[in-house]
């Protein structure tokens, strides 16, 4: 299978949401949900009790939070605009063995075990590199949809789904 396709700041900025949302567990957002329930519920005991320093406090512990909980996707565009490797046309053969990938300054073979997961949404597929640290996005947009089910196809054949 040969695709030819170019990742647009859109599509970069679909595919980091995707690929954080395929790295959370559910587990993940509960946590988050529950300690943030306490903090607000500790403000709320301490208001009651006339307590300022320790409500700074607290209020200073929701501020982490929220900054915490944010989806980072504002680094996401400076990291496409400074690196010149994710910009500009490429092309992209798939066989059953490998993902051979070229652009300019790109001619790379890639093995499905260099991949640990792959998810997908209306927009995107997105491959979730080993140790969770990088990924490959692929836009849907270029692609008809026989195309995006043979992708699918093959990649549910040699990646995990998450």
């Amino acid at each position: 299978m040969h695709i030819e396709y170019e990742i647009t700041e859109d599509d970069f900025l679909a595919a980091y949401k995707l690929a954080r949302k395929a790295l959370q567990s559910s587990f993940h957002v509960w946590y988050w949900r529950v300690i943030g329930a306490l903090l607000i519920g500790t403000a709320i005991a301490i208001t009651l009790e006339s307590q300022r320093w320790l409500l700074e406090a607290v209020i200073v512990a929701i501020g982490f939070l929220v900054i915490g909980a944010a989806d980072g996707s504002h680094g996401s565009h400076a990291h496409l605009r400074k690196n010149k490797a994710l910009r500009g046309r490429r092309t992209l053969d798939i066989t059953d063995e490998v993902l051979h990938f070229k652009a300019q300054g790109l001619d790379a073979r890639v093995d499905y075990s260099l991949y640990s997961k792959f998810g997908e949404d209306s927009r995107t597929f997105v491959l979730i590199q080993q140790g969770d640290s990088s990924f490959t996005t692929i836009p849907k947009r270029e692609l008809t949809s026989l195309e995006s089910d043979e992708l699918r196809t093959l990649f549910q054949a040699h990646i995990p789904i998450k």
